[in-house]
């Protein structure tokens, strides 16, 4: 079993993007195997073809951090993506929106913590008590999402993109239902697993997204 960020088609690890801690302690049990495209070795898009072709330089795989909100299996860009960490005290803030958790206390600095699916206007489609913290980069203060797996660094073949529409979560119902349809960008199939790739920076520039977040952090400051 490979330990750490993520283990790739060799079994060698790939390495952290700067900027993004993972906790390696705490891989959810179904490992990032499920989000690592067998076929998308790097190196493959350097081969050439069976007919003779030219290698395919440009086919490099899609990359990016693999977790699961409610029976969604997502994955999303680095570029955005400050750190991950184990669920920590969440302290509610009377009179917030329902998808506004509350506040977490991360090393002195208070973030608003929000319960995605609940943002999106799906209900909570699955109990787990494994849950981790996303904290996001914004620039009007970091704000942190809360997932309930993560997979480490995923990659996807281009060849494994499919329809959105088409794509399906774990129970069955469609991947882009609610408000999701406006922050998923794609979606993979690898196996019988559909992964989305949910956009952060649209998420993050949605103007609802932003003012609860500087309320609430504004509201919370006097912890």
């Amino acid at each position: 079993m490979v330990t750490g960020s993520i283990g790739g088609p060799d079994g060698v690890p790939d390495p952290v993007e700067p900027g993004l801690s993972l906790p390696a302690d705490r891989m959810d049990a179904q490992r990032a195997d499920l989000c690592v495209d067998q076929s998308a070795d790097p190196a493959a898009g350097q081969q050439p073809g069976g007919d003779g072709s030219e290698p395919n330089v440009d086919a490099q795989p899609w990359r990016g951090l693999g977790f699961r909100i409610g029976a969604r299996r997502l994955a999303s860009e680095l570029t955005q993506l400050r750190q991950l960490l184990p669920i920590l005290p969440i302290t509610p803030v009377p009179g917030a929106q329902p998808w506004l958790a509350g506040v977490a206390n991360v090393r002195d600095e208070v973030l608003p913590v929000v319960d995605l699916e609940l943002f999106l206007q799906v209900r909570r489609s699955m109990a787990d008590d494994r849950r981790y913290l996303l904290r996001l980069r914004q620039d009007a203060g970091d704000v942190a999402i809360l997932i309930d797996a993560q997979y480490g660094q995923c990659r996807f073949a281009h060849t494994r993109q499919i329809p959105l529409e088409a794509a399906v979560a774990a129970s069955g119902e469609p991947l882009a239902a609610g408000r999701f349809t406006d922050f998923l960008d794609r979606a993979y199939r690898v196996g019988d697993q559909d992964w989305g790739v949910l956009r952060l920076d649209r998420l993050l520039r949605a103007a609802q997204w932003s003012m609860a977040a500087l309320s609430l952090g504004s509201r919370a400051s006097y912890s």
